[in-house]
């Protein structure tokens, strides 16, 4: 299958923060999607996870059977203080598999610092506690201040 802009564009700024991927913890994604009997949109998930390395990964879902196959799954992985949080929404339709893709990675930098260092990334607007912004391969950026670091949260979808 082809891959979209959006995922590689995404795929490079996540690189960065996470480890080498582990492909046994994107098969253990999978795989955990199949064991709820959800199936059809394998691509979607090792793209979620392909990064998916470190430590650990642990892994939930809701499949929801009333939305014509649905199933959002949930994981973390990495290392200390330096873990993702991924969290997609998968819909099967019409032979295609719909993704709506959340990451979240903590940076131990302000926020300003964060975004001088993701130079995809422009500056769109700030609203009370989050800073907008975005990539010209359609991809949402959200950051917001923690402690003396930032959350970047990360919004894309992708048709498979």
């Amino acid at each position: 299958m082809k891959r979209s802009a959006i995922t590689l564009i995404t795929a490079s700024m996540l690189v960065a923060n996470a480890t080498q991927a582990n492909e046994k913890f994107v098969a253990f994604a999978v795989n955990h999607a199949h064991e709820r009997g959800f199936h059809g949109c394998d691509a979607a998930i090792e793209d979620a996870f392909e990064f998916a390395g470190g430590d650990d990964l642990r892994v939930t879902s809701d499949w929801f059977k009333s939305m014509d196959g649905s199933l959002r799954i949930t994981g973390t992985y990495g290392k200390k203080n330096d873990a993702v949080l991924v969290d997609a929404v998968l819909t099967k339709s019409g032979g295609k598999c719909y993704a709506y893709h959340t990451t979240i990675i903590g940076y131990n930098k302000s926020c300003n610092a964060t975004l001088a260092e993701l130079e995809a990334f422009e500056y769109v607007a700030e609203s009370p506690d989050y800073i907008w912004t975005e990539n010209a391969g359609g991809v949402d950026m959200l950051l917001t201040p923690v402690g003396d670091g930032c959350n970047a949260t990360f919004r894309r979808s992708a048709v498979y």
